[in-house]
C-alpha cells in the first residue's frame, strides 16, 4: 500500500462500520479483522495478492484486478442485496474475502448466496456458462464454525455415491478457523492466522499488515469516513426502531378499532339502535350505519 494512501488521500471505497460488537468501536480501537480496516488494507492490490498467495498458493506473478471493498451486489430492485468485504479477480478466478469476527450458523448459506450473486453479476447477456470463472468465497473466522477442530475447511461439490467424482462447477468455499492456528503446517498461513487470532505479527507479511493498521489509525480522512458511516448506521437503526414503534402503535390502534366494530356488530344483531351502538362503542354513527348496511346485505 502506498504511503500517500495511508496518510490521507481519499479513496473511492465506502465501508460499513464494524459489525458484531455490542458497542460501536472508536476508530483508534479498530483491528485488521474489523470490516472497515480489513477492506481498506486489502483494497491495496499488492497486499491483497500476497494474501491470496498465502491462502490459495496462487502464482506470485498473477495479475489481479484492483480489489474493491464493501461492494454491493443486487440483481433486481426487489432482491436482497449483499455487501462483500473485499472482492477481486484474475483471468480465471473470482475471489471474495470476508472477515468474520462473529461465527453464525447462516454462514454456509451466505456463502451460497454470495457465489450466486457474483456469478449473476459476471455473466452478462451474450456470455456463455463456460465463461464463468472459478469462484472462491473465503471466510476468515476467529472461531470454529463446524466444531471439528480443523484450521481450514474447504468445500467443493462432490457426488454422494462416489466422492471421487467432482461436479466441477468451479465453486469453492473456504472457512478458516483462527482458533486452531497453531495446528497449521504452512508457516506463512500459520503466521497470518495467528495474527488474526492474537494480533501478534510473526512474519514479514503480518508485520506489514500490522504497520498498515497502525498507520491507518492515524489517517484523519479514514477516521472521518468511519465516523460518518457510524453516524449513518446509528441514524438508520433509530429510524428502524421508530418505524417499528409506529407500526406497533398503529397495529394496536387498528386492533382496538376492529374490536369496537365487532362489538357494534353484535349490538346491532341484538337489535340495539344505531345511536346506542355508537354511544356504547365510541364509534361514529356513520360507521355503525355502514355496519348495519353490511348486515342487511
Amino acid at each position: 500500500m502506498k504511503k500517500e494512501d495511508i496518510d490521507g488521500t481519499p479513496q473511492s471505497v465506502t465501508l460499513a462500520v464494524v459489525g458484531g460488537d455490542r458497542r460501536p468501536k472508536r476508530y483508534e480501537e479498530l483491528t485488521f479483522m474489523d470490516d472497515f480496516l480489513f477492506g481498506k488494507i486489502l483494497s491495496d492490490k499488492d497486499t491483497c495478492r500476497r494474501l491470496l498467495e498465502i491462502l490459495l498458493h496462487i502464482d506470485p506473478d498473477t495479475e489481479i484486478a484492483d480489489p474493491v471493498s464493501q461492494s454491493s451486489l443486487r440483481v433486481a430492485p426487489d432482491s436482497k442485496s449483499v455487501i462483500v468485504d473485499v472482492r477481486t479477480h484474475d483471468r480465471l478466478n473470482d475471489y471474495d474475502l470476508e472477515a468474520q469476527k462473529q461465527v453464525h450458523p447462516n454462514l454456509p448459506k451466505r456463502a451460497r448466496y454470495y457465489q450466486a450473486m457474483m456469478d449473476i453479476d459476471f455473466l452478462s447477456p451474450g456470455r456463455e456458462y463456460i465463461d464463468l470463472r472459478n469462484n472462491y468465497i473465503i471466510f476468515i473466522c476467529l472461531r470454529d464454525l463446524f466444531h471439528r477442530g480443523l484450521p481450514v475447511y474447504t468445500f467443493r461439490n462432490r457426488c454422494d455415491e462416489d466422492t471421487g467424482v467432482e461436479l466441477n462447477d468451479c465453486t469453492i468455499k473456504i472457512f478458516l478457523n483462527a482458533s486452531k492456528c497453531d495446528t497449521i503446517k504452512d508457516k506463512e498461513l500459520r503466521a497470518f492466522m495467528e495474527y488474526v487470532s492474537t494480533g501478534r505479527a510473526a512474519s514479514d507479511y503480518t508485520a506489514t499488515i500490522n504497520d498498515l493498521v497502525t498507520r491507518a489509525r492515524e489517517n484523519p480522512t479514514w477516521k472521518r469516513e468511519y465516523m460518518d458511516a457510524m453516524m449513518d448506521t446509528v441514524r438508520q437503526q433509530r429510524e428502524m426502531r421508530e418505524a417499528e414503534e409506529q407500526g406497533h402503535k398503529a397495529g394496536l390502534e387498528q386492533g382496538e378499532h376492529d374490536a369496537r366494530l365487532e362489538a357494534a356488530r353484535r349490538m346491532l344483531q341484538d337489535k340495539l339502535s344505531v345511536e346506542l351502538a355508537a354511544k356504547y362503542t365510541g364509534l361514529s354513527v356513520e360507521e355503525v350505519r355502514q355496519l348495519q348496511k353490511e348486515l342487511l346485505q
